[in-house]
């Protein structure tokens, strides 16, 4: 087991030495996001970043984790779903409420020992000074719970999607990012959680490999996984990161701020007008319309040979 991990920790131990010797780089990367001259355009970008960082905490998806777990096991009794499909969502849902818990436990264990200062307690010129085995919350800043949560999450649903794994991982790295624009954590202590979770992954794979062989990760890839289905996935999840860091809209609508009450999509610029003109009639017509006609005219060809089903056709029109 050690040979599946032996790059990951090696990795760890040199981050926990690292920061014992030397926490220069650290120090940089803070200062950076600390001293940055925030104007009206970034202003709103770090708005975003301290909304975002609430999607690390664990609260929300051992919520998410247990009510699926209760709905489907409601389903199943009430003849809603069927037994495999309960049997799919339970091993799912135990898989994932046990990792995330064995994540939560170990990342504090790691808090609580080696009591790092979080960046706001620490003063620079004279040096940081760790508090060992400290229950002083100000002494929890490695490695990152946030972070190791969202990665946690991040390798969960690269479970189901595996193709979608990059966005999944990319995603949690803006959150663990997050950390360290609002001051929270270090840079190495989001790494630290990174590592964390992929570490712990590993060993309870190998744990339910040996215990529980019948509760397989590989079972839990989504066999159907359309480009339709995709494409969903990244609209939500990106509808979820937009709609809680709301203030990413207006950090992407001042970029193309003229003043004057004038927006890029306002003027004559030969792009904007290709953009208003052509491409959102476009859009329109092929989010909406086409499917609609699709069902009685064959041109499955332009949705990649996909053929829409009413009800998908409904779900469309209803999510936009």
């Amino acid at each position: 087991m050690i040979k599946k991990i032996q790059v990951e920790i090696a990795i760890l131990i040199f981050l926990v030495v690292n920061i014992f010797l030397s926490y220069k780089l650290d120090v940089v990367l803070y200062n950076y996001f600390f001293n940055l001259n925030y104007y009206f355009e970034t202003l709103y970008l770090k708005k975003f970043f301290i909304r975002i960082t609430q999607l690390g905490d664990s609260l929300w998806y051992f919520i998410i984790i247990i009510s699926v777990f209760l709905l489907s096991f409601l389903g199943e009794k009430i003849k809603l779903i069927s037994n495999k499909k309960w049997l799919y969502l339970k091993n799912l849902s135990i898989f994932s409420f046990f990792y995330l818990i064995l994540v939560g436990l170990v990342t504090q264990l790691l808090k609580h020992i080696i009591g790092r200062p979080r960046p706001n307690y620490v003063d620079f010129d004279i040096g940081t000074s760790f508090s060992f085995f400290s229950t002083d919350a100000s002494f929890h800043s490695f490695p990152s719970g946030h972070s190791s949560t969202i990665f946690a999450i991040a390798i969960i649903l690269s479970l189901l999607i595996p193709s979608l794994k990059v966005f999944f991982l990319l995603l949690g790295f803006v959150v663990a990012l997050s950390r360290v624009v609002v001051g929270a954590h270090f840079t190495t202590d989001i790494v630290a959680g990174g590592l964390v979770a992929i570490i712990l992954y590993k060993v309870f794979l190998v744990f339910l490999e040996k215990r529980y062989p019948e509760m397989s990760v590989q079972n839990f890839k989504i066999k159907k996984t359309s480009l339709l289905l995709k494409s969903n996935v990244i609209y939500l999840v990106t509808g979820v990161f937009v709609t809680v860091g709301y203030a990413f809209d207006v950090f992407i609508s001042s970029l193309f701020y003229y003043g004057g009450a004038q927006f890029f999509l306002q003027s004559q610029d030969i792009l904007s007008v290709i953009f208003r003109d052509i491409l959102l009639p476009f859009l329109v017509l092929y989010i909406f319309v086409l499917p609609v006609i699709g069902s009685f005219i064959p041109i499955r060809k332009i949705y990649f040979g996909y053929k829409f089903r009413p009800k998908e056709i409904i779900f469309v029109w209803i999510i936009y």
